[in-house]
């Protein structure tokens, strides 16, 4: 077998995902803007800051994070794309 060069293998790459046009608002892009916008509205991000945010705004963290976090704790997760 012999492997392409190195231009031929960029050449051979696609896209993972569909392009997407940034200026359509999705209603998940609403939420991380939501989000965006009450963490810049905090006068100080602390531990009781943004587990009171949490407490009210519970859709600003991720599902995957939910069920793999218990009451009080957040677990450092990566979520699937």
């Amino acid at each position: 077998m012999t492997l392409p060069s190195l231009d031929e293998y960029i050449a051979s790459l696609t896209n993972l995902a569909a392009a997407t046009d940034p200026t359509v608002l999705t209603a998940e892009g609403a939420v991380i803007g939501a989000a965006a916008n009450a963490l810049a509205g905090l006068k100080a991000i602390t531990r009781g800051s943004l587990a009171k945010l949490i407490r009210e705004h519970p859709e600003y963290v991720p599902e995957c994070v939910r069920r793999q976090s218990s009451p009080g704790m957040i677990r450092a997760t990566i979520c699937p794309l």
